[in-house]
């Protein structure tokens, strides 16, 4: 494989990455914050992902939560 090749392969999965990024942020923004992010700045941008990933991972732990207890045996 040559450099050109090589790096070509990397700056399309450089791609990949960054559009799966953006688009698992627009759907938290939408789903937990309902804000439209063209009308905000790059730093809004930045604490207002960190907040809908915060709210993504502490909904997803209720809900493994909630499932561990409706099957716990009676335990709990």
């Amino acid at each position: 494989m040559g450099d050109s090749e090589e790096l070509r392969t990397d700056t399309l999965l450089f791609m990949a990455v960054q559009k799966s990024l953006e688009e698992k942020s627009l759907t938290a923004f939408r789903a937990n914050l309902h804000v439209d992010i063209d009308k905000i700045e790059a730093e809004e941008w930045v604490q207002l992902y960190c907040m809908a990933m915060w709210l993504e991972r502490w909904k997803n732990r209720n809900r493994a939560e909630l499932i561990a207890s409706m099957f716990a045996d009676g335990k709990g």
